[in-house]
């Protein structure tokens, strides 16, 4: 079994990669750096947080970055999804936000990179177009209010089965995977 670092502090991340690629061990180390995300794509970000944690543990690291872009907003707030539900108080108020212009086009984007020590990477970005609603289900961040193109539900209320073939993270993570799978073990 590969094992692979996620560049986090949020060991509830172990969880939700757990389900979405059971054949790895995913571990965090407490005390990883925390870098100022400055990049322009989800990709930049999630390299950024990978090279730190890599170049800090000397393990390869997977860095991962998502956004929310709302037509309704004209774009925002893209990369600053989480400051932005933060200005508004947390993920209640942004849900009420989103709700607020139900029927607007958006589309999350999830960028992943793995990082080794040595220099070496691959990334890839997953992508789900969609429209947002009143808040449907229980999930986290905005997800209860995104509902991806051809689905009456929102990525909170889909099946475990749904949402692995649907969500922004499953979609780069199966980008990403067949491309680090030739390099063999990942595991330091």
């Amino acid at each position: 079994m590969n094992r692979l670092l996620l560049a986090t502090s949020n060991p509830d991340k172990v969880t939700e990669w757990r389900a979405l690629a059971p054949d790895v061990e995913w571990w965090v180390s407490p005390g990883l750096p925390v870098p100022d995300e400055t990049g322009l794509t989800t990709i930049e970000n999630a390299r950024i947080k990978a090279r730190a944690a890599a170049a800090a543990t000397g393990s390869p690291a997977l860095g991962d970055d998502v956004g929310l872009w709302v037509a309704a907003f004209s774009g925002a707030p893209g990369l600053e999804l989480k400051p932005w539900a933060e200005g508004l108080g947390g993920w209640a108020q942004a849900r009420a936000a989103l709700t607020a212009v139900s029927g607007s086009r958006a589309t999350y984007r999830c960028g992943l990179a793995l990082c080794w020590p040595d220099g070496r990477e691959r990334v890839a970005e997953g992508v789900v177009e969609g429209h947002l609603g009143p808040a449907d289900g229980e999930g986290p961040g905005v997800e209860p209010c995104f509902f991806p193109d051809g689905s009456a539900t929102s990525l909170a209320s889909m099946s475990p089965e749904e949402r692995a073939a649907t969500h922004h993270r499953s979609r780069a993570w199966r980008h990403l995977a067949p491309m680090i799978r030739p390099l063999g073990h990942v595991r330091p």
